[in-house]
């Protein structure tokens, strides 16, 4: 049986009490921040899934992350043609964000938190940085000249 099914003596209180399994309640907050989610949608945008997080795996051939500095996070997100590179730096209760977007190529590029978002200038080599990013949720999306959006999945920083 596993761990999360009731036993039968969990069964009888559950039925005694009312018949079924007691819910916790939803957060106050959660349907307002899924209205911003919803909104926030880039139905046109390709998606790029998170495929490597440094807070839950460590970096290939990295023993220890904190060479690269306290509060430094590593994520790699990837569609079958693109790959985006992104370092986050904590600073200040604020977070930096150097990325890079393989294949290369000129654009621009827009963070997006639950209550706003801002762009910054992608090289032709892919390369961006963005400053001053508030911490909690966040998405990136890209927009490339005469290529779709690409949009990240939203991650927590």
């Amino acid at each position: 049986m596993p761990l999360d099914d009731p036993t039968d003596d969990e069964w009888f209180v559950i039925r005694a009490l009312g018949g079924s399994a007691p819910v916790d309640p939803m957060p106050a907050e959660l349907p307002a921040k899924a209205r911003v989610g919803y909104r926030a949608r880039r139905p046109e945008a390709d998606v790029a899934d998170l495929v490597d997080d440094s807070a839950t795996d460590p970096p290939r051939g990295v023993r220890e992350l904190s060479a690269f500095g306290e509060g430094t996070r590593l994520l790699t997100f990837a569609t079958p043609d693109v790959h985006v590179r992104l370092e986050i730096t904590s600073r200040d209760r604020l977070c930096d964000i150097v990325g890079q977007l393989t294949p290369g190529g000129a654009g621009t590029v827009e963070v997006r938190w639950d209550d706003g978002a801002t762009t910054a200038t992608v090289d032709t080599a892919g390369a961006f940085v963005v400053h001053n990013i508030p911490p909690g949720p966040m998405s990136i999306v890209f927009h490339r000249t005469g290529q779709s959006p690409l949009a990240t999945r939203w991650v927590t920083v």
